[in-house]
């Protein structure tokens, strides 16, 4: 089947899907019967995304460098985002322009994945030719590495290629100046202090882990920690509570000071990069802004469910992204299990003692946000943290500490180095303690289990009896509570 062909295949599927959501959604506001909308809801929800869907998938052209997999050809284009960086190498996702297969060049699109020495580093928005042949990436195992590339849009990669640097560049200027701040971030928090210290902290700031050594990766990994290395809603909640209450602390109004909060969070996701996590917890941030701001209260799970809305209808293939789901089943698992978990706790015998109750907030969280991550985390990594609850419960609480030392030592860093280092001391103790903590921890016999490969029918499972528990507790809540069933009707 030609290009031709395939558009007016990808055409007709999706006009036909189009006309069947919108029929269905119709059915929802003109169907009499209420305890049938939701079905037609659904209906329509999996019509619409279908199309939607459709919509997103490739459409290879005759100007398509995939035409040009197995030759030895000439391409040119700008660098589409922040390179990945590593002690050994860099990757680099280069937005085509043009190709020359040896017979002169002509235009071309898609994006080509690079594999390149460390040195020299590179940045998004600089125009570069890179002369090698043009491969089609291969999994690696059970790891299916070419559909991992094909959701990013990118079907092609090129391996230690000779590479000419142009002297002009391309991309949006906002966005490379921000990502000239990131590196320039990164660079000074490596200068900081020792490492690992220096590259802990790069991680829980910038959520960049390419330089962490191995072994503390290990110990997070044994631990359950790695999502301390990730940005989250954690980082988007210190941004609206630090500048909100700091410009009520200068006298603005509190409507005013929290919409200053809204910019800020925009910049902050492309400073540190547009990752499915990130933007997740800045869509929910900015809605509980705008909640204020329009003096209504923010509900957890519609603010949920927009955000994976928004970012599914943008692109959907962030819903095979590991990182999206289990942002979204974390925070799902917070609000549907975090109340029930930390009522139990608090009615356990051993963490009513008052030197005990700190425990309380960082043990609900880990088992909460478990509840809906486990079955993916054991399915795509097959290992499972036993000691997770404990590490989590004795390293969380520092966290904020590192992070609001680590940032203003990064901060005064960029600004003079000598100012940065006298803060970083600041920062240094509670380094210190997430790496002995993870160090010694990961060290337990038993820490962790590795399971052996399993159907994903068992995930499946496992999600529908969660789902039909918290919806038989919800019902049950309902019933005893007059308040509760008027709020669900």
């Amino acid at each position: 089947m030609d290009h031709r062909h395939a558009i007016a295949v990808v055409t007709f599927a999706m006009a036909l899907l189009l006309t069947a959501g919108g029929l269905a959604l119709l059915s929802v506001i003109w169907w009499p019967q209420r305890d049938r909308r939701l079905a037609l809801l659904l209906t329509a929800s999996l019509l619409l995304g279908a199309a939607r869907l459709a919509l997103a998938q490739p459409v290879f052209t005759e100007r398509s460098v995939w035409h040009y997999i197995d030759q030895q050809v000439a391409i040119t284009g700008v660098i589409a985002q922040q390179p990945d960086r590593r002690d050994d190498r860099q990757t680099v996702v280069l937005e085509v322009e043009s190709i020359d297969p040896g017979n002169g060049p002509q235009p071309a699109e898609g994006r080509v994945l690079l594999r390149l020495p460390p040195l020299p580093e590179l940045r998004y928005g600089q125009r570069l030719t890179a002369e090698g042949r043009l491969e089609q990436p291969r999994s690696r195992g059970s790891f299916d590495y070419r559909a991992y590339l094909a959701r990013k849009g990118i079907h092609v990669l090129m391996t230690q290629p000779r590479m000419t640097l142009a002297p002009e560049s391309g991309g949006a200027a906002w966005q490379a100046t921000l990502l000239r701040l990131n590196d320039q971030a990164r660079r000074t928090s490596l200068h900081l202090i020792s490492e690992p210290h220096a590259s802990l902290l790069v991680g829980i700031l910038l959520g960049v882990q390419s330089t962490l050594p191995d072994e503390v990766r290990e110990a997070f990994s044994i631990t359950g920690l790695t999502h301390i290395l990730v940005i989250s809603g954690w980082n988007i909640t210190i941004i609206v509570v630090g500048i909100s209450g700091a410009l009520a602390a200068c006298g603005v109004g509190r409507k005013r000071a929290v919409g200053c909060s809204l910019p800020v969070i925009a910049l902050y996701v492309c400073f540190v990069g547009v990752s499915p996590s990130v933007v997740r917890a800045a869509i929910m941030g900015s809605l509980a802004v705008l909640a204020v701001l329009v003096d209504r209260e923010s509900d957890a799970w519609t603010s949920l469910l927009v955000a994976c809305v928004v970012m599914a209808i943008a692109d959907p293939n962030v819903l095979w992204d590991i990182g999206f789901q289990l942002s979204a089943l974390a925070t799902a698992g917070l609000f549907a299990f975090g109340r029930l978990i930390e009522q139990r706790l608090t009615a356990w015998r051993p963490l009513q003692w008052n030197g005990s109750r700190w425990m309380i907030e960082p043990l609900t969280a880990t088992l909460a946000a478990s509840a809906l991550t486990l079955p993916i985390i054991v399915y795509h990594f097959g290992r499972l943290s036993i000691i997770a609850p404990l590490a989590n419960v004795v390293i969380l609480p520092v966290v904020p500490y590192a992070m609001l030392f680590g940032a203003l030592a990064t901060a005064a860093g960029m600004v003079w180095m000598p100012a940065g280092e006298l803060l970083a001391l600041l920062a240094w103790p509670f380094l210190e303690w997430m790496l002995l903590a993870s160090r010694w921890l990961a060290r337990v016999p038993g820490a962790s289990a590795t399971l052996p490969p399993f159907g994903a029918w068992w995930v499946w499972g496992y999600y529908a009896i969660i789902a039909a528990m918290w919806g038989w507790r919800r019902r049950e809540s309902c019933r005893a509570s007059p308040q509760l069933q008027g709020e669900s009707a």
